[in-house]
C-alpha cells in the first residue's frame, strides 16, 4: 500500500495486485472470481486494457468497479513508475515511513539520556527499557510464574524502584559509583529520577558523559546479575559486580568516548583514584562484600 504505481504504458504494473487505481490494489476489495470470469488471470498487466492509447475495460469489470471509468489516461510513450507515498519526494525514508504509520511523535524527555549516552548497543537497549519501566521485573503480572522476591537481596518484592535503589545488595554499589563520579541521587523513585537527570544532564560535557555512562553501567550490570541468579543459578559478590561496572566505565572512557577530549586525562585520573582519594567526598565509601 505504500508503493503507488503511476501508469505509463502499463506493461510493468499488475492490474490485480499493484496499487495503481484511486481505490488501491483491487485484490483488497474485490473477489478474485471477478478477474477470472472476465477472462484474465493473476499475471495480467494494466496494458492488457489499453487499446488505441486509451482504457478499454470489459463491461463486467466496470460494472463491479466503476472507479475504472475515472482513471487518468495511460501514456504509452513512457514506462510505468513507482512512488513511495510515505515520503514527500517519493523515495523511501524510514523516518517518513514511521511518521506515516504511527503519526508524529514528540521527543520524550529522556531521549538524551538514552540516545546521547556513550554506551554500547546492548547497554543502550537495556537502559531504553529501564527508563520506561519496561524491564520484566517480578512485580509484573507477565512474570507471575516466578516468585516475586528480589533475587539479589531475597527480602522484598522486585520492582524498578527496589532493584535500582532500595535493594540491600545494590545500594552499596550505587553509593560507591556515585561517590567516584561525584553524583547526588536526589530521589529513590526511578521514574522521577529519570526525568530529573534527563533535564539536568542534557549537555554532552565530559562530566555529564561520565554520569550517563555510570548510570547505564550500574543499570546494565544490576540487571545482568539479577538474570544470572534467576536463570543460571550463578551468583557474584558485591565486589565482583562493582568491579565489572568500574571496568566497563573505564574501558568505554578510554576506547570510545573521551579519547579526543582535552579533559580526558583528568577525568580518567579522577575515575581511577581510590575512593579515599576522591574529592570532594560526598559520603564515606561503603564496604563491599566479597
Amino acid at each position: 500500500m505504500l508503493i503507488k504505481h503511476r501508469i505509463g504504458n502499463g506493461s510493468q504494473t499488475s492490474f490485480w495486485w499493484d496499487n495503481w487505481t484511486t481505490i488501491g490494489p483491487l485484490n483488497f476489495r474485490f473477489p478474485h472470481t471477478l478477474l477470472t470470469e472476465a477472462g484474465f488471470n493473476d499475471g495480467t498487466t494494466a496494458n492488457s486494457f489499453i487499446v488505441d492509447n486509451t482504457w478499454s475495460f470489459p463491461l463486467s469489470l466496470t460494472s463491479a468497479i466503476p472507479e475504472l471509468l475515472s482513471l487518468p489516461p495511460p501514456c504509452p510513450s513512457r514506462n510505468d513508475s513507482k512512488k513511495w507515498i510515505a515520503s514527500p519526494n517519493g523515495q523511501y525514508s524510514f523516518k517518513h515511513t514511521l511518521q506515516h504509520l504511527i503519526g508524529d511523535l514528540s521527543s520524550v524527555q529522556w531521549h538524551n539520556l538514552v540516545w546521547d549516552s556513550p554506551i554500547i548497543p546492548r547497554m543502550r537497549f537495556n537502559l531504553w527499557m529501564a527508563v520506561q519501566s519496561r524491564l520484566p521485573t517480578l512485580d509484573n503480572k507477565a512474570m507471575a510464574r516466578h516468585q516475586n522476591i528480589c533475587a539479589l537481596c531475597n527480602n522484598s518484592t522486585e520492582s524498578h524502584d527496589h532493584l535500582f535503589f532500595n535493594c540491600s545488595f545494590i545500594s552499596p554499589i550505587w553509593r560507591f559509583i556515585t561517590y567516584k563520579c561525584q553524583l547526588v541521587i536526589p530521589t529513590a523513585n526511578w521514574e522521577v529520577l529519570v526525568l530529573q537527570i534527563s533535564n539536568n544532564w542534557k549537555s554532552n560535557t565530559p562530566s555529564n558523559m561520565l554520569r550517563k555512562l555510570a548510570l547505564s553501567s550500574v543499570v546494565y550490570h544490576t540487571w545482568e546479575e539479577r538474570n544470572a541468579r534467576i536463570y543460571k543459578g550463578e551468583k557474584s559478590s558485591q565486589r565482583v559486580v562493582c568491579s565489572k561496572i568500574c571496568s566497563t566505565i573505564s574501558a568505554i572512557l578510554k576506547l570510545r568516548v573521551l579519547r579526543n577530549c582535552s579533559t580526558t586525562s583528568k577525568i580518567l585520573k579522577d575515575w581511577n583514584l581510590s575512593p579515599s582519594c576522591c574529592r570532594p567526598p560526598l559520603r564515606p565509601p561503603p564496604r563491599l562484600r566479597d
